[in-house]
């Protein structure tokens, strides 16, 4: 990734399909070009459209030292080397839901070569974050309007996974109500999710990560809009590792049949926990672990790990930890700043392509988490469940579907439902 534009821009669309191009030239075309509109657009498509390529393409032609990239987890950030959210403008972290300790941001430093803010798997974005988002950037530059007149694109899918705790960044809230922004005129500023009517849309059709495995695609849609059919069963019923709820069981079978960069992905960090102990220490959200090097007592001094997403060889050495009070006073023991990972939750796999993932399925639940987990992979081969609970069934999000629609019909595409 350049952190200087690009300025033959030919070589950057020749590794794009022909919807990355269009999105990709209409958006550099109004920010080099005469209008002196901001760019105001939200790029959706489906898991494994290419969004995230299309965002790396952006940044090379743009120039990494001109582009703002963040995410609402640190897991999505990293996808798209970018910042979370909360870290790149400096807001305080919620504590109950979307509630924060009242402290006020501190916008951080611009230049003024800043062209264009980026926020990936904005599903994930709550309205009453976006306003934040929103009011930190028009501190940038105080005197010129919404956003701070910075041009702004949006990436993700509605029907992955929702804010947790928080109401979507389409619906907004009167009275106590939630109800969606299009109810009241825009011009009623009292409410949030005022901004989300500023953009734009554009979707990206052709999936890039299961297209040798077209069925699997076809499943995945199917699954995406809460429908599982017969035949939808019997392929989990045959993709079914363990018979029973073990956490031992399922361990097992992950380390029989996991490979390359493969996840359990569980609704819980707590059942999380409990599968990472089982699985040992080796495999890292992030890195593979190389070497483990021991002092004379066998005691772990560090590690030789290598990302997974490149051959960078990286050493992770013990660090001091930072407590403060009593703790302070006592002597604490090094320790190793990583955590394991074999097991983490749907939400932050989003926005992750696996080489296998094994799903822990409850009887019920929302059609987005299963449709993020499920959709990581490229082929129904590398699917797995750990069992398969009698009358599992899966529910669609009413809400999303309709927004969703609503944004399809302004480009003309037809309900995704249909």
């Amino acid at each position: 990734m350049s952190s200087s534009p690009i300025t033959d821009y030919s070589l950057i669309r020749e590794r794009l399909s022909p919807d990355q191009v269009r999105v990709f030239d209409r958006i550099l075309n109004q920010i080099g070009g005469s209008s002196s509109d901001p760019v105001r657009l939200f790029v959706s498509g489906t898991a494994g459209t290419g969004k995230s390529f299309l965002i790396t393409a952006l940044i090379d032609a743009v120039g990494a030292k001109n582009v703002f990239v963040c995410a609402p987890t640190g897991v999505a950030a990293k996808q798209v080397k970018g910042k979370t959210i909360h870290a790149l403008f400096n807001l305080p972290v919620a504590k109950n839901g979307e509630q924060d300790d009242g402290r006020l941001f501190t916008a951080p430093a611009v230049g003024d070569n800043l062209k264009l803010v980026i926020v990936d798997e904005i599903s994930m974005c709550s309205a009453e974050m976006f306003d934040r988002v929103e009011s930190a950037m028009r501190a940038f530059r105080p005197n010129c309007g919404v956003f701070g007149g910075f041009s702004l694109v949006l990436f993700g899918d509605l029907l992955q996974i929702p804010p947790v705790n928080a109401r979507w960044i389409f619906e907004c809230k009167w009275g106590g109500v939630v109800l969606l922004i299009l109810i009241f005129p825009l011009n009623v500023g009292v409410f949030s999710a005022q901004w989300w009517p500023c953009f734009e849309y554009e979707e990206l059709e052709v999936n890039h990560r299961q297209h040798t495995d077209m069925e699997f695609a076809e499943m995945l849609q199917r699954w995406r809009l809460g429908r599982v059919s017969g035949g939808d069963m019997d392929f989990l019923q045959s993709r079914q590792v363990s018979g029973t709820p073990s956490y031992a069981a399922v361990a097992e079978q992950y380390c029989q049949n996991g490979r390359g960069n493969s996840m359990i992905l569980v609704q819980y960090n707590k059942t999380a926990d409990e599968l990472n102990s089982r699985c040992g220490l080796m495999n890292g959200d992030t890195v593979l672990v190389q070497k483990v090097h021991t002092d004379q007592d066998q005691n772990v001094e560090r590690l030789t790990v290598t990302p997974v997403d490149t051959a960078e060889v990286v050493t992770i050495y013990r660090r001091q930890p930072q407590e403060s009070g009593r703790q302070q006073q006592q002597q604490q023991k090094p320790y190793l700043p990583v955590l394991p990972a074999y097991a983490v939750t749907y939400h932050k796999a989003q926005g992750q392509t696996l080489d296998t993932v094994f799903l822990e399925l409850p009887r019920s639940m929302d059609a987005s988490l299963f449709f993020t987990g499920a959709s990581r992979v490229r082929s129904r081969d590398d699917l797995y469940v750990t069992r398969l609970p009698a009358g599992f069934s899966i529910k669609i999000n009413g809400a999303a579907v309709g927004e969703y629609n609503r944004l399809r019909a302004t480009i003309q595409l037809p309900p995704i439902d249909d």
